[in-house]
C-alpha cells in the first residue's frame, strides 16, 4: 500500500472531492437543462398552435376558412390541420415520420416519440367551430435539435475534465505546500537542534495569528527556556568544577 505524505492525503482528498463536486453538478444542470429545453419546448408549441388557430374560422356555406397568414412551420414547429375525423386538410409532417409512427390525437397534453435516435414532441389542440364541428390543430417539434446546443456544452465540458483535474490537483497541491511551508521550516529547525548542539536556533516565522504561527511562538519560547536551563546548568557545572579543583590539590599534596 502506497504510504502518501499528508500534502500528498490531502491534495488526493481534494481532487476526488473537486472531481465528485463537478459530476454532481453536471448531473444537476443536465437535468435542469432538460426540464428547461421541455418548457421551451412546450412553450413554442402552445404559442405556434394558439397563435394559427385564431387563423381558422366556420362558414356555414363554405366550411371551412383558413385564413392566408397561417404558417404552417413557425419557430421550428410543424403545424397540421385535421378535421374532427383526424383526416389532414393542410400540412404535413416532418422529413423522416411518418403517419403510423405519430401517437393518438389528446388535447392540450404533450406526447413524446423517438424514431431513428431522433426525438419528436407533439402538442394537440382541438378547435370546436360550431356545435357540430371542429378541428385539430398538431404542433410537432424536434426535441433533439433543441438540445442540440446543450448536447455540445456536456461534450466540451467532458473534453475539458482532464484538464480540470488536473488544475484542480496542481492549484491544490501549491496552496498546501503554501500552507505547510512554516511547518516545514520547524521540522527542519528541529533537526538541526538535534544533530548539533546550538541551542539558538529559532523557527522565527512571520508576523501572523493563525494555530501555525502561534505553535512556532511557543516552540521559540520552549527553546528559550530549554537553553536558559542548559546555560545555568553549564554554568553550574564550571563553579563545581571550579570550587572542587583547590581542594582536591591540597588533598592530593598532603597525600
Amino acid at each position: 500500500m502506497i504510504r502518501l505524505s499528508i500534502k500528498g492525503k490531502i491534495t488526493l482528498w481534494y481532487t476526488l472531492f473537486m472531481i465528485a463536486l463537478t459530476i454532481i453538478v453536471l448531473v444537476f444542470l443536465g437535468f435542469l437543462g432538460d426540464w428547461q429545453i421541455m418548457e421551451s419546448v412546450r412553450n413554442r408549441l402552445e404559442t405556434a398552435l394558439n397563435e394559427n388557430l385564431e387563423e381558422i374560422e366556420y362558414d356555414e356555406e363554405d366550411g371551412i376558412e383558413i385564413d392566408d397568414d397561417l404558417q404552417f412551420f413557425q419557430d421550428g414547429v410543424y403545424l397540421i390541420l385535421y378535421d374532427e375525423q383526424g383526416n389532414p386538410i393542410q400540412g404535413q409532417l416532418p422529413y423522416g415520420l411518418e403517419v403510423s409512427q405519430t401517437p393518438a390525437f389528446k388535447n392540450g397534453e404533450i406526447q413524446k416519440t423517438e424514431i431513428q435516435s431522433v426525438r419528436w414532441v407533439f402538442l394537440d389542440l382541438y378547435k370546436p367551430l360550431n356545435k357540430d364541428k371542429g378541428v385539430w390543430m398538431r404542433g410537432i417539434i424536434s426535441q433533439s435539435e433543441a438540445e442540440y446546443g446543450l448536447n455540445i456544452i456536456f461534450r466540451l465540458f467532458l473534453f475539458l475534465l482532464p484538464a480540470f483535474v488536473i488544475l484542480f490537483a496542481v492549484g491544490g497541491y501549491y496552496i498546501i505546500c503554501r500552507a505547510f511551508a512554516p511547518i516545514e521550516k520547524m521540522r527542519k529547525t528541529a533537526e538541526e537542534i538535534t544533530g548539533g548542539d546550538d541551542l539558538s536556533r529559532r523557527i522565527r516565522l512571520e508576523d501572523g495569528k493563525d494555530e501555525i504561527h502561534q505553535l512556532a511562538d511557543t516552540f521559540d519560547r520552549m527553546m528559550d527556556r530549554i537553553q536558559d536551563v542548559y546555560e545555568r546548568e553549564k554554568q553550574f557545572t564550571s563553579d563545581v568544577s571550579h570550587e572542587l579543583r583547590t581542594p582536591s590539590s591540597v588533598i592530593v599534596t598532603q597525600a
